[in-house]
């Protein structure tokens, strides 16, 4: 047995594992069968005497067993040609090798010796049955068989006679030739004839040859009666006749087997007394199958106890018994459902290698989420239910094309919420300042020089390009969000003490207003009461900023915004409210000194304002050259262009500061000169350059509130524009005064004077305010009522918001939001009763890994209040069998007491649970269903198991029904198969079992033991392989394991496997790393691993036997088949097993084609192995190709100690015409190669630019593939 398995190269078995030398009934007392019997008779029955009826001797009993035909027929079955072979060979090396002639003469005499031995048996043989065959069914054939050996027998004869002339003096020695007198006296017998007439006939004797010819035609008829006898025995046919005597005989060996059996168990006996009585080792006992129920509870019920012990009923046929299962646990049925599945993944993966140590290398952090579809119990009921699983807690998603993608990219960013962004018209140019905390600041500095150092830029340069895509910015308009299309953003990088980040933007006049937030019409559930601009992350940007933007802690946001041509202003002058949208006196009709015009909006003059003017475009001015200094001239009043000015003042609780003795003055018109440099008054005037000094405004912006005309219209708001020079105004009184003394004055014959113009009442076309608002808000350290703070800050999450500031208890500002966690699962809850259990059904799909997993991974439970998420305590994990949700199992929770509801950091309707991995590992399980009030029921079996020798396990939906009727649950769904169910051990797996608890007494030293314990505790596993320290050195290990083992799973139950690519489950990796851990070795590092799957392209060029265009096709697919059939046999064959580390011979396989019945010719041969490695520093793959046709390879090896080689989905086979020559083989080329499976392509993400922006130079142009193509075996 030792040596079995030092031979084994490739693993061992299951069925290795069951040697017959382990059974009982390997070794036998008496192990003849009756034939065998027969035969001994038979030849026994020449030693005895037998005795007449007188008592007398006369002769033996060997005529008692020849005149039976089937006794015959049993005897000429076992002849045994192989004594009879080996003095054939020894005798013809004799005569080849020799040249002496006694030699000869003695080699020759031996030969003819044999010759007649093998002719006398055969004759023999026949006569006996030709006597014994009464019914003449075989007679015809035995004659025509003896005919031919009697016919070979008178050659032989006429030969001997031949050969003696060649020996004169040896035959004159041995004068009886080469026959003995008891040969000579059974040729008589046997052959008369061809004793007498051997004489009488010419035969041609070549020599040897003739001898040769004679002794393969006597070899050919005694297999044949060999043969013929064996079939005769094994053909059905009736009952034979036998003389009274033979049939006692057949029945005394019927009867001695009852003796045989009872003997022959003696080895059965001693190994039960051993292993059962004295070792105490017992068969082990079924194993009843599990399932997984979920129930659903009636409406309006609440929670409901399903007590341990119920039983449920499991129907599979109508006409067929029903099992009964029972609960295992407790469970509390609870009124609960899943309303909302969320999945966050957040990528971290290598973009751009550092070349030097100094430097780091460039990771791009990104966040991918999805929410994937809720399905109702009742569609795993259908026969073919269409499930899209999905991953758990999401997966990367970068190096995805996007149909392969199962996530999106969503939308992570925050919101700036002031009232200065209130900006309802005109054209706009905001600008957003950030100031952050120093030491998160010298991080964002830090990254991009070191960014600046990987890729070779200047750091201002990179700096610009980095945030020139970083944003996508929106505001609240009344349609909702509307994009800005373009924008500038920098960050000081020479300044001392520079610690913000500047973005500037303009709207233009035809641009939507910037409104107040409304979540009907913006979405969303932020609790804010300003205008919003939203700041998102880029998500195509060629670096996404989340990677260098994420450690920034805000203290201060500053907003300013300039307007430029506000025109929606209330205007309120002498007579009342004047319609803006009109031309208006400015003054009145009859302007006085005193006079006044109201300019209202609090969303202008406010406590932001930091600076305005107003522009006047006039109607209807003088059109006189000079302008008033001519127009007035005959008032002689000094009422000149420069002599009209106004006073501003502004309303401040009430009261119009300054007073007009301290009020600011400025001119009311201003002058143009022409192409002729004539003085003309201005159609424009702007009031400018005022001093704040002078006016103020104390309150605050009513935004939205502004329209309504008699709110506050006193209090706030509110500039005034008051006539102050000259005295008497427009001269409307004046002019009452000298008109009609000018008139009367040039009514006499003197020189006439002009008359006076009526008086100007100055009358605007249209008014407008270009204004600046600014506010800056420091977010730490604030104390204060809630009306000092003016500034909201919301963080954009992918499910909901979260208000950053202001808020209770909070010091420390993020600029972005921070997940904690890397991989991210949300479930969402209509109904959840605090302190009460939830029991959660993860059905999770079978994932398979090829590289090691030493461990499940950590996952972490939260659960959403008010202030967000809270970790659970260990004592809310009741229990977990999916063994940290890697593998299909129920969780049991206990719901703590702060849950509630109305976060919007999630749908605040709903309550919420949040698994979670801190770091993302290699694991990424993908989800059939996650149900919850889940519980597990276990077949309720007799002793011996006798239900699972019928039904092992249970397919899904058989279980409907309680077996007590239980009102206040309204289903009962068993959506899945049953699970774990074992049979009973049998006798053979009971002393393959202990045989091998012997041998290695349950310390596993050697590979062999180690596998044997492995293949018994673990019988899903169908191969392992532990790798020895002579093999580990063969091979370039990535890890410094202490063990090494390969595990393959089991086929199915004809033996065969399922896949070209058997893997073991996830969950039983996890369950042999720790049985290995703490049973066999619990000091010592293993590593478990799955076969890697390496794929191996045929290329060749083929001529096909009656090949033409209509059958080429069907040849290829055949070829395909049986080229999959050579490299896996064990796809097709249950008696072949999957080999593990074997090599692949480019001859062998080509001969393999060449013989294919279909196949005329090949050539140019070679075989292409394409195979991926990880790098161990940056952790991207690597694509490698071997090509035979390189170096001219004589196999192929797989690249790691676990490989198993495979054939690829596609060959390349060039089928040939009718003229064909022979083809060196030539190496592939890398347009050959199939994508996806043997290459992978990828493209660096390339950012959208923003619109009107010159495109920047992609940074960081790295290909995502490298191939290494190989001109020699590893």
């Amino acid at each position: 047995m030792d040596n079995f398995f030092v031979h084994i190269q490739d693993g061992i078995s299951q069925a290795e594992r069951q040697l017959e030398t382990l059974m009982p009934e390997y070794v036998k007392v008496d192990d003849r069968s009756s034939q065998e019997l027969i035969r001994y008779l038979s030849h026994l029955s020449t030693q005895f005497t037998y005795y007449n009826f007188n008592n007398i001797p006369e002769g033996d009993w060997r005529e008692f067993f020849s005149s039976d035909l089937i006794i015959l027929m049993i005897s000429a079955g076992a002849l045994d040609f192989t004594a009879y072979e080996e003095q054939y060979l020894r005798i013809r090396e004799t005569m080849q090798s020799t040249g002496y002639s006694e030699i000869a003469f003695h080699a020759t005499k031996a030969f003819f010796e044999l010759l007649y031995d093998i002719g006398l048996l055969l004759m023999n043989f026949l006569s006996q049955l030709q006597h014994a065959d009464r019914t003449y069914h075989i007679w015809s054939y035995l004659q025509a068989v003896m005919v031919s050996v009697e016919q070979d027998m008178t050659r032989l004869l006429h030969c001997e006679e031949t050969v003696q002339q060649l020996f004169p003096r040896e035959a004159k020695e041995h004068p009886g030739g080469f026959r003995t007198l008891s040969v000579q006296t059974a040729l008589q017998q046997l052959f008369p004839h061809a004793v007498k007439t051997r004489q009488d006939t010419a035969f041609s004797f070549e020599g040897y040859a003739t001898l040769e010819e004679i002794y393969n035609n006597y070899r050919a008829i005694f297999y044949q009666l060999t043969k013929s006898a064996q079939d005769y025995l094994n053909a059905p046919r009736e009952a034979p006749v036998h003389h009274p005597h033979t049939g006692l005989l057949f029945t005394f060996t019927d009867l001695y087997q009852y003796l045989q059996q009872h003997i022959n168990q003696l080895p059965l006996r001693h190994l039960n007394l051993y292993y059962r009585n004295i070792l105490g080792i017992t068969q082990r006992n079924p194993a009843p199958d599990q399932v997984h129920v979920c129930f659903e509870p009636a409406p309006n019920a609440r929670t409901i106890v399903i007590p341990v012990g119920e039983q449920l009923i499991a129907t599979l046929q109508p006409d067929a018994p029903a099992l009964t299962y029972k609960m295992l646990e407790p469970l509390k049925v609870q009124p609960v459902q899943i309303q909302a599945l969320h999945t966050l993944f957040e990528s971290d993966y290598l973009q751009v290698s550092a070349q030097s140590v100094k430097n780091q290398d460039i990771r791009e952090a990104q966040h991918f989420a999805d929410t994937p579809n809720i399905l109702p119990p009742v569609t795993f009921t259908t026969e073919h239910p269409n499930i899209n699983t999905w991953p758990l807690m999401g997966e990367d998603q970068h190096d995805r094309s996007p149909a392969q993608r199962t996530m999106s990219d969503t939308d992570i960013g925050f919101i700036i919420g002031s009232p200065v962004l209130f900006l309802p018209e005109g054209r706009r140019s905001i600008h957003l300042s950030l100031y952050f905390d120093m030491l998160t600041f010298q991080q964002l500095l830090a990254y991009v020089h070191n960014y600046a150092a990987v890729v070779g830029r200047r750091v201002d340069i990179v700096m610009g390009e980095l945030l020139a895509g970083a944003f996508q910015i929106s505001y609240t308009s009344a349609a909702g969000w509307r994009q800005v299309e373009r924008y500038s953003a920098q960050c000081w990088m020479n300044k001392s003490n520079a610690r913000s980040l500047e973005i500037s933007f303009i709207l233009e006049t035809a641009e939507p207003p910037v409104v107040v937030y409304n979540p009907v019409i913006h979405g969303g559930q932020y609790s804010a009461a300003n205008p919003l601009l939203r700041l998102l992350l880029n998500n195509a940007s060629a670096h996404h900023p989340y990677s260098f933007l994420r450690h920034l802690l805000l203290e201060r946001v500053a907003v300013n915004a300039k307007v430029v041509g506000f025109r929606s202003l209330k205007l309120y002058g002498m007579t009342g409210e004047l319609n803006a949208a009109n031309p208006f006196y400015l003054f009145g009709t009859q302007p006085a000194v005193g006079a006044f015009l109201d300019i209202r909006s609090t969303n202008v003059f406010n406590k932001y304002t930091r600076n305005f003017n107003i522009r006047i475009n006039w109607l209807n001015l003088p059109r006189e050259k000079d302008g008033f200094d001519s127009y007035y001239a005959a008032y002689r009043a000094g009422m000149t262009n420069n002599a009209f000015q106004v006073g501003i003042s502004g309303l401040n609780d009430g009261m119009y500061l300054p007073k007009p003795d301290d009020q600011q003055l400025f001119h009311l018109f201003e002058t143009t000169r022409d192409n002729e440099g004539n003085i003309h008054l201005s159609d424009t005037t702007r009031i400018r350059g005022i001093d704040f000094r002078k006016i103020t405004f104390p309150e605050g912006m009513l935004l939205s509130a502004d329209a309504d005309t008699l709110k506050n219209f006193y209090n706030n708001g509110v500039v005034r524009l008051e006539l102050a020079r000259p005295s008497e105004g427009f001269g409307h009184n004046l002019f009452a005064q000298i008109f009609p003394s000018a008139v009367m004055e040039n009514a006499k014959k003197k020189r006439k004077g002009p008359l006076p113009n009526a008086p100007y009442a100055p009358m605007a076309k249209s008014i407008s305010i270009n204004y600046e608002l600014e506010h800056a808000e420091i977010l730490i350290g604030v104390n204060g009522s809630k009306k000092e703070i003016e500034t909201e800050v919301f963080h954009v999450c992918p499910f909901g918001c979260q208000q950053v500031y202001p808020r209770s208890g909070g010091n420390i500002f993020p600029l972005l939001p921070d997940f904690e966690n890397q991989a991210n699962l949300y479930i969402g809850f209509n109904d959840l009763i605090p302190q009460e259990e939830l029991s959660l059904l993860f059905q999770l799909k079978e994932e398979h890994y090829s590289s090691t997993v030493l461990d499940a991974p950590l996952i972490e439970w939260s659960y959403l209040d008010e202030q967000g998420w809270k970790p659970f305590t260990q004592e809310h994990i009741l229990s977990d069998s999916t063994r940290h949700l890697s593998g299909t199992g129920i969780i049991k929770l206990k719901i703590p007491a702060g849950i509630k509801k109305g976060n919007p950091l999630m749908d605040p309707s709903l309550y919420w649970l949040r698994v979670a991995q801190k770091k993302a590992g290699i694991i990424h399980p993908r989800v059939i269903g996650i149900f919850p009030n889940a519980g597990i029921a276990e077949r309720i079996i007799d002793e011996e198991g006798s239900s699972l020798e019928q039904q092992l396990w249970i397919p899904g939906n058989a279980i409907k029904k309680l077996k007590s009727d239980l009102k206040t649950i309204q289903k009962i769904w068993q959506l899945f198969p049953s699970f774990g169910g074992r049979k009973r051990e049998s006798d053979k797996e009971y002393y393959t079992r202990v045989s091998e608890r012997l041998r290695h007494k349950q310390r596993a030293l050697t590979s062999i033991d180690i596998a044997q314990v492995m293949l018994q505790t673990f019988p899903e596993v169908g191969i392992v392989k532990v790798f020895s320290a002579t093999e580990a050195e063969q091979y370039e290990f990535n890890t410094d394991a202490d063990i090494r083992m390969v595990v393959v799973p089991r086929q199915s139950d004809n033996g065969k496997f399922l896949s070209a690519e058997p893997k073991v489950a996830l969950t039983t990796l996890f369950r042999i790393n720790r049985f290995v851990q703490q049973t066999l070795f619990p000091s010592l590092k293993v590593e478990i691993r799955n076969p890697v799957y390496e794929k191996v392209k045929v290329v060749c060029q083929i001529k096909f036997e009656k090949s033409n265009v209509h059958n080429n096709s069907y040849y290829l697919t055949r070829l395909t088949e049986d080229i999959r059939q050579y490299i896996c046999p064990w796809l097709f064959d249950e008696a072949s097993s999957l080999k593990i580390g074997s090599n692949l011979y480019r001859s062998e396989l080509m001969n393999y084609i060449h013989k294919l019945p279909y196949v005329e010719y090949v050539t140019a041969f070679s075989l292409v192995h394409v195979y991926m490695t990880t790098h161990p520093f940056n952790g991207r793959k690597i694509g490698h190709v071997i090509d035979t046709a390189q170096g001219d390879i004589p196999f192929i090896r797989p690249s790691v100690a676990e490989g198993v080689l495979i054939p690829s989905d596609q060959h390349l086979i060039t089928v040939l015409g009718d003229k064909y020559e022979y083809q060196e083989q030539q190496p592939l080329g890398i347009g050959m190669l199939q994508i996806h499976d043997e290459l992978l392509i990828g493209k660096a993400k390339q950012a959208s630019p923003p619109p009107e922006i010159i495109p920047r130079e992609i940074l960081d142009q790295e290909e995502m593939l490298t191939i290494t193509i190989s001109s020699a075996g590893r």
